[in-house]
C-alpha cells in the first residue's frame, strides 16, 4: 500500500495493528531478556517505525520542496493549504506535521497499558486505538506556535469526550480539510 493514496484506512491500520501486536507478543515471550523489557517500555518508538509507512498522497500535486511526510496526512489546515499553493520557490518550509490527538499523552499511553495487560484480543484493541486516534495533519508553524500554545500544545481540551479526534483543533480555532490519503471506506 505504500507509495500511493489507494486503500482503505481500516485495512491499512488493521495490517499495522497486527504487526504491532505480533511484535509485542513475541517480545513478551522473551520477557526475561532485559532488552525485551526495555523495548516494551519504548512502545512509542516501535509504533512510530511501524506506522512510518503511511501511503503517499499527491494532495499538493508535484509541488517541489514539500517534504514526503507532509504528503502523508489525513488533514491539512486551510492556512497550510494556502501556504502550499502560494509558496515561492526557495521559501523555507512553514509546515508542521502534527497529530490531531497527541501521541505521547493519549495513543502511546493507551498502547502501553494494553501491552502491559496483553489481552487476548490485543490486535483488535490496537486497531481500535489507531482507528480512533491516529490522524495526522499539516498545519503552519504560526498555527502551531499561536493557536496550539499552552494546554492544547500536548493535550486535548479538558472537556474532551474521547471520541472527536478533531476536538483540539476545533478548540484552537484551526480549520482543517480532509485529504484523500485513504480512499473512502
Amino acid at each position: 500500500m505504500s507509495g500511493n493514496c489507494n486503500g482503505k484506512r481500516s485495512a491499512f491500520y488493521r495490517e499495522r495493528a497486527k504487526e504491532i501486536a505480533d511484535f509485542f507478543i513475541a517480545t513478551k515471550r522473551i520477557k526475561k531478556n532485559p532488552y525485551a523489557q526495555r523495548t516494551i517500555k519504548d512502545v512509542h518508538q516501535i509504533v512510530d517505525v511501524i506506522l512510518s509507512e503511511l501511503p503517499l498522497c499527491k494532495l499538493y500535486g508535484d509541488k517541489k520542496g514539500i517534504g514526503k511526510k507532509y504528503k502523508q496526512v489525513d488533514y491539512v489546515s486551510e492556512a497550510a493549504l494556502e501556504w502550499i499553493n502560494n509558496r515561492k520557490s526557495g521559501e523555507k518550509n512553514q509546515l508542521i506535521y502534527e497529530h490531531l490527538v497527541p501521541k505521547k499523552n493519549y495513543l502511546f499511553k493507551d498502547l502501553q497499558e494494553l501491552v502491559e495487560k496483553m489481552p487476548d484480543n490485543l490486535e483488535d484493541e490496537i486497531f481500535n486505538l489507531l482507528d480512533k486516534y491516529y490522524f495526522v495533519a499539516a498545519i503552519t508553524k504560526e498555527e502551531n506556535d499561536t493557536k496550539l500554545a499552552g494546554h492544547l500544545r500536548d493535550n486535548m481540551p479538558k472537556n474532551w469526550n474521547k471520541k472527536d479526534a478533531k476536538a483540539r483543533y476545533k478548540a484552537a480555532g484551526i480549520k482543517i480539510i480532509k485529504t484523500q490519503l485513504f480512499e473512502k471506506e
